[in-house]
């Protein structure tokens, strides 16, 4: 292809350019993992467990590679991959080289001081220090990519009647106080739930200082954190402080006494107006505040200070004394840091371990610059304060640490800034512990976000790429590639080795320039990666602008090897002790259960892989037995608040000319039955749980013996030491098939689900209508007065899982096209992301025969134990009843004192029990859902003429009939 680039008027210069394919080396790579040019997914899983690093990986894996990239037309034929298609992984946001999960993963129980937390300073201000407009938007913006301490500057207004947020002493706007605490309420938490930290630089008067309290209060509610660091040896950890927002600021005892001190110096200067024009200190002045109201303001304003401030005016002994009975937060600036660390470096290192350092840039950085992050970081200063309008190196630097953990803001301190026994200090020489290879390959991306004469006029860029390590002095090197002269899509193929001697804090960064032999080089994209969260292999690097955003196409293709492996790369749950139990799945059984061992005091942890709680099939009906289970979890009676109590059945043929069937219910709690929706239910358990009981993002992808225990890997890296492991993760069970169990039979038959939501009421009363025929059996069911939920499942071929949702609608409305207006009208009226389309699988019952429901300290539950046909609405109710008696079965194991060797085994005692228990009753359902199902889908002519003339009551009736089972309590009576 021939790029051509105008010269002048007349003139034009015409360059070759390379095409977009993969250099030699990927070449020899894809050959050496395929066979005759295609790669099976057998041998991309070699790939990806000996190339990729990812040891765990499994087809599951794999599989998710192909649906992540199978847009690309060019991905997968019959199954195998070629060249091309590969290439296109590497390149993909799947390779990344960071976790893919957003999901935090350090251990968040330490005191706060054991954390790094993203810092802003000067919050409010849109550029430099000096005359820009302050603002809510950079507020809005810090707290929405992760900033976690936001800084303002509070200042009387001219008339000394109010507080506003401006830079004192400068040419800065204001801005007004409550729209700035507005803001930060608003998006505090967009990012995670952890805490949001206001530092308050305070310059207020105590009765000013007073409407603050008030403002603060009425603002944040709840939201405000009130701690009495007087009377506590420690911070309280993040995890604690979920959804709450803490105020820090001095005390206004010091202000009162900083202003005596100040008053008796005051010289006519004083008085004069500060840059900005207003009064400075106008309430000193003709209107004299008596003292007592003084003091009465003072006090609701500092009650609310949950972490107390301080400076570091007094003499350097006094500025890092530890308090053992009240930790503390002392202010300093980066010139401070940088002389105290000289000579003292482990003692700033001892303080930080209880009390936090906050540090802010030098006041000579009008322009908003930033400075080295890692002095403080490498000391244990856990706030870094920067100014998050600037650019450059140091703030790319900010971003990449934050990046770690989840992007949650807050990344838990190496072990060794924790060691009190052994101090660590940065400035000495350390040993090499490991060496970190990078290899860039190539690069492309650019010709999609550029134009074609961004770089260079007259010809195509000149790019090439710096790389280096931020860390401890003893680390700090940087590197660049060679010019690849006139291409978008550059090939460098240069490696370079950095020896780290305290990997734990140190990072990698790339800076890609277009080179220019008479003028500056041009910026072509940047990114910053930490390395405790860095994944091996050849990976795909995402680059950024120069505020951080991610570009949409521009990416280096680049290799990461350890040697020796880093062991600090897999971030274990140890140094939180062993977990007693791990569930796998948030799903109605792995939320009853986690319940129900709550509610016998037991605390477990859930996990669950996707980012959110989900309401897969969106609706269910629920009979005596889901409330008898619902009862003892705690949760019945606001789940009845919300639906309605179906009064009976009509039954019909899904063909005009045959009459309905009604049965009415009998007024008695035997017959109770509720359309449920399964997002109502869920959210009614998690919120019965402990903050922090269900860990999203957490896919399970091996599972390991270890003594008496087990090791649970994620796909993150993470590893999680459990004294049980349950898994309720559905059908296609990881748990299920480390215990022996096969894949679920899978059915002819389809089962589309929908709801439809009528603002101004549905019409259909209190029953549950259903009909059947030619292979059809549909449902349509109200859940309250507004909500219908509607199913439709038929013996199908045509349709599969790529089928467009249009396509699905059409296919049910074809299929009920004779039932009456107001029916069609549910389904007509379905959005098409409410609808849900998937095949009907089963456990067949002989398998539970012999099947190990229960094996060591292991078992599984709801659909990962019994999968069965939705024909006689027992799924989700038997689900619950698994939750409740797990969970007493657990309880009398988990509770009983003794030693190790005894503890296991009444675990697996207390499984087998629960195994018995459930063993028949499952082969029970499994076995009815499927006769019922085939019955009511039937298209013979003998067996619709029984079904119609004899069977239908006696399929009512056994319906009700397998319902009427009591779990019992969670206490064993």
């Amino acid at each position: 292809m021939i790029v051509t680039f105008k010269v002048c008027f007349c003139c034009s210069r015409s360059f070759k350019e390379k095409k977009r394919q993969p250099p030699g080396s990927i070449k020899r790579l894809f050959e050496a993992y395929s066979r005759n040019g295609k790669m099976s997914s057998d041998d991309l899983l070699r790939f990806v467990s000996e190339v990729q690093g990812e040891e765990h990986a499994g087809m599951d894996y794999v599989q998710d590679i192909f649906n992540s990239v199978k847009h690309h037309n060019v991905f997968h034929i019959h199954g195998f991959v070629h060249l091309n298609a590969f290439y296109r992984y590497l390149f993909s946001d799947t390779n990344s080289p960071l976790p893919l999960s957003r999901q935090v993963h350090h251990d968040m129980k330490a005191p706060l001081a054991h954390y790094f937390v993203y810092t802003g300073h000067n919050s409010y201000l849109t550029g430099n220090q000096v005359n820009s407009r302050s603002s809510v938007e950079p507020i809005v913006q810090s707290l929405r990519k992760g900033v976690k301490v936001i800084e303002l500057d509070l200042w009387p207004n001219p008339s000394g009647n109010a507080a506003e947020v401006r830079h004192g002493g400068t040419l800065t706007s204001h801005e007004d106080l409550q729209k700035c605490l507005n803001a930060i309420k608003e998006n505090a938490f967009h990012v995670s739930d952890y805490p949001v930290i206001v530092t308050l630089e305070d310059h207020l008067p105590p009765n000013l200082q007073g409407k603050v309290a008030k403002m603060l209060t009425r603002t944040f509610r709840g939201m405000l954190f009130r701690f009495d660091s007087e009377s506590c040896k420690h911070f309280p950890s993040p995890e604690e402080l979920k959804k709450k927002i803490l105020i820090s600021t001095k005390p206004p005892k010091e202000y009162l006494e900083s202003q005596v001190i100040q008053s008796s110096r005051r010289t006519p200067v004083d008085r004069t107006t500060s840059w900005s024009g207003t009064t400075n200190m106008s309430w000193r002045g003709e209107k004299k505040i008596p003292e007592e109201e003084e003091e009465s303001e003072a006090v609701g304003y500092r009650d609310l200070i949950a972490i107390h401030a301080g400076n570091c005016k007094s003499g350097l002994e006094d500025c890092l004394r530890d308090d053992p009975e009240k930790p503390r937060r002392i202010s300093v600036n980066e010139q401070w840091v940088e002389n105290v660390v000289r000579t003292r470096g482990s003692d700033v290192v001892r303080f930080t371990q209880r009390n936090l350092v906050r540090i802010y840039p030098k006041g000579t950085r009008v322009d908003s610059s930033n400075y080295d992050p890692h002095v403080g970081w490498t000391h244990g200063a856990q706030m870094v304060a920067f100014n998050m309008q600037g650019h450059g190196k140091q703030l790319w630097i900010m971003q990449g640490m934050f990046r770690a953990n989840g992007g949650c803001g807050y990344v838990k301190k190496p072990r060794i800034l924790l060691d009190t026994q052994r101090l660590f200090d940065p400035c000495k020489s350390l040993p090499i512990k490991t060496t970190l290879k990078v290899k860039i390959f190539t690069g492309e991306g650019w010709d999609l976000d550029f134009p074609q004469t961004h770089f260079d006029q007259y010809s195509p860029p000149d790019f090439f790429v710096k790389i280096g390590i931020a860390g401890v002095p003893r680390d700090t090197v940087s590197y660049r590639t060679e010019t690849a002269v006139d291409q978008w899509f550059p090939i460098w193929k240069q490696e370079f080795l950095f020896q780290l001697s305290v990997p734990e804090l140190a990072l990698v960064w790339f800076r890609v320039q277009d080179y220019d032999n008479d003028t500056h080089n041009d910026f072509a994209g940047q990114t910053c990666l930490p390395l405790p969260e860095l994944k091996s292999g050849i990976r795909a690097v995402r680059l950024h602008d120069r505020a951080g955003k991610p570009y949409k196409n521009s990416r280096l293709l680049v290799s990461f090897y350890f040697d020796p492996p880093c062991t600090f790369l897999k971030i274990t749950m140890e140094e939180q002790g062993t977990l007693d139990i791990v569930i796998v799945g948030a799903g109605i059984s792995g939320l009853s259960t986690a319940v129900g061992l709550h509610r016998l005091g037991i605390r477990s942890m859930v996990l669950e892989s996707s980012d959110k709680l989900r309401a897969t099939g969106f609706a269910f009906t629920t009979w005596f037995n889901a409330w008898k289970a619902m009862e003892a979890l705690g949760v019945s009676q606001h789940v009845r608040d919300l639906h309605d109590l179906l009064q009976g059945w009509v039954v019909g043929h899904i063909s005009p000319g045959n009459p309905s069937k009604e049965m009415l219910f009998p007024k008695s709690e035997e017959y109770e039955s509720r359309c449920v929706q399964r997002k109502v239910l869920l959210e009614a358990l998690a919120d019965e749980l402990p903050q922090g009981t269900i860990r999203f993002s957490s896919k399970v992808v091996h599972i390991e013996l270890s003594g008496y225990y087990k090791m649970v890997h994620l796909s993150d890296g993470t590893i999680l030491k459990t004294k049980v492991l349950v898994g309720c993760d559905g059908v296609n069970s990881v748990v299920g098939k480390w215990l022996g169990f096969k894949n679920p039979a899978t059915t002819s038959r389809l089962a589309i689900r929908g709801l439809t939501h009528f603002p101004q009421g549905h019409g259909f009363g209190k029953k549950f209508f259903q009909f059947y025929g030619n292979g059809v059996r549909s449902g349509f069911i109200p859940c309250d007065h507004n909500t219908v939920y509607w199913f439709l499942t038929h013996t199908c071929t045509e349709l599969d899982e790529e089928t467009s949702p249009e396509t699905i609608k059409e296919f049910v409305l074809n299929k009920i096209k004779d039932l009456p207006d107001n029916i069609k009208s549910v389904v007509e009226t379905t959005d098409l992301d409410s609808m849900v389309m998937s095949r009907l699988k089963y456990r067949p019952p002989w398998e539970l025969l012999w099947a190990n429901i229960a094996k060591d300290n292991v078992c599984v539950a709801g659909d990962a134990l019994h999968p069965m046909t939705p024909d006689i609405g027992q799924g989700g109710c038997s689900a619950m009843e698994d939750g409740v008696i797990l969970a007493r079965c657990l309880g009398e194991a988990i509770k009983a004192k003794g030693e190790t060797g005894e503890c296991y085994k009444r675990i697996e005692q207390g499984l087998k029990k629960y195994a018995g228990e459930r063993k028949w009753r499952s082969i029970d359902l499994i076995t009815t859902a499927y006769t019922v199902g085939f019955i009511q889908q039937s298209t013979g002519k003998w067996m619709n003429l029984l079904r119609d003339k004899f069977l239908s009551s006696f399929l009512s009736r056994l319906l009700l009939k397998k319902s009427h089972f009591d779990c019992g309590s969670l206490v064993p009576t």
